[in-house]
């Protein structure tokens, strides 16, 4: 399912961990531990397959697209990244979600965190 217009990744992942964090200055820090692709029932299970890099991306309160996205950073191949830098928030934002997506900021989303 679409989130704020993302579309989702086209297999299945699961993480061990992850924990998501964003002050009221903009602060977004978000670390997975374990993304994998799982559920393929191929050798891709357990692997990042091609993905090796995410990007963190922001909406508030449903809005679409997403308001912002951070630079990549390197997703190790066991799954592991993470991601600490400043973002330009809006005056308000309401129910924000965090989209972890793939690649670049036009992937697709792999895991999410918020309302």
């Amino acid at each position: 399912m679409a989130i704020s217009g993302v579309p989702p990744g086209a297999v299945a992942w699961a993480l061990s961990r992850g924990t998501t964090a964003l002050d009221a200055n903009g602060r977004l820090t978000v670390e997975v531990e374990g993304l994998v692709i799982t559920g393929t029932n191929t050798n891709l299970d357990g692997t990042t397959g091609p993905v090796k890099a995410i990007v963190v991306s922001l909406t508030c309160d449903g809005m679409t697209p997403p308001i912002v996205s951070t630079d990549p950073a390197p997703l190790s191949p066991e799954g592991d990244a993470r991601i600490d830098q400043q973002v330009a928030l809006p005056p308000v934002c309401l129910a924000p979600i965090v989209l972890v997506r793939a690649n670049t900021s036009s992937g697709p989303w792999i895991a999410a965190s918020g309302s």
